[in-house]
């Protein structure tokens, strides 16, 4: 199987005796990546080559027959194989070109096929969870590289129907989101905390990298899900700067300040992100921070209620 007309496996929670990629090999990628990041090694035709053989050493096929019902998942697809697979995709869309992006990123419509069979809404939509994985992992790994036209088809090409209305297929990154597909607690940071080794590890980027890289795709996708006229759900895994009333996503700023340089003239815009249009996008992040300041302030609210309530006095009785 050539890894440039290779689809990519679907991995999700399956039973146990599920066959896992060779130990082995995924070591010998570790450290092959880890040589590319401290530059020991160069992107040419022969890493290129390396890199497509990774592909061919995956599993062709996983079983997609039931979920485990283990109570995470994320860890559980992962550790079946997903690292290695996430670790591949970041891996090309960091270093790579236009040819790699080839091996990938037509997968993520295969991940990213619902499940027709009927059945609990909470495991039809985790069938999808590696669609949203590859879509982050890709999407960071870009965005770290600044590797524009990349990011742009991350967010843009991948298109899968919505079995839930009528509409047209839409965008995987507008529709699959972390909280959409696995049905956890902080989605959005369980997914931001699996992922880090792949960065930290075979990327060989610092943690205040990484998580800046995280907070400005995880903030793009949300800029895209709004100028598709839907909105926030779940949690996003960003920080926040301001107070109750003014909150705002902290990597906010940062996108201000790039409209604000380049306009239109944005690598992004230019590579057909919101059709290029700097309008769509400021009306779109406009939305996005009230939205994002409502929900801040609520959470505020709460937690300020719930610390009064505890020092209240006799609230833990008398000794």
């Amino acid at each position: 199987m050539s890894a440039m007309t290779a689809t990519l496996p679907r991995i999700w929670p399956s039973p146990g005796g599920t066959p896992l990629p060779p130990t082995g090999m995924a070591e010998v990628f570790r450290a092959f990546a880890c040589d590319l990041a401290a530059a020991r090694r160069a992107w040419d035709a022969r890493t290129a080559r390396f890199i497509a053989g990774q592909f061919d050493e995956l599993p062709g096929e996983w079983d997609t027959s039931r979920a485990t019902g283990h109570d995470d998942p994320l860890r559980d697809a992962l550790n079946r194989g997903g690292e290695r697979l996430l670790a591949l995709v970041a891996t090309c869309a960091y270093w790579g070109d236009d040819e790699t992006d080839r091996w990938w990123i037509g997968g993520i419509e295969q991940l990213a096929e619902p499940n027709r069979d009927g059945g609990l809404t909470s495991l039809l939509n985790l069938v999808r969870a590696p669609a949203t994985m590859v879509i982050y992992a890709a999407g960071v790994a870009s965005l770290a590289a600044e590797r524009w036209r990349t990011l742009a088809r991350i967010l843009t090409e991948p298109h899968t129907p919505d079995p839930y209305t009528d509409s047209d297929a839409v965008p995987v990154a507008v529709l699959l989101g972390p909280a959409d597909v696995l049905s956890l607690r902080k989605s959005s940071e369980r997914l931001y905390q699996q992922l880090q080794p792949v960065f930290t590890d075979h990327l060989a980027l610092s943690q205040a990298a990484y998580t800046d890289a995280w907070e400005r795709f995880e903030y793009l996708r949300l800029i895209a899900v709004y100028a598709a006229g839907r909105s926030l759900n779940g949690a996003p895994h960003m920080r926040r700067t301001g107070g109750l009333d003014t909150y705002q996503p902290l990597p906010a700023a940062w996108l201000e300040r790039q409209v604000a340089r380049l306009g239109e003239g944005h690598p992004l815009l230019r590579a057909g992100f919101l059709d290029g249009h700097t309008g769509d996008l400021t009306a779109a992040h406009h939305r996005l921070v009230a939205d994002f300041s409502k929900w801040s302030s609520r959470v505020a609210w709460g937690g300020q209620q719930f610390i009064k309530a505890l020092s209240a006095p006799g609230q833990w009785g008398s000794g």
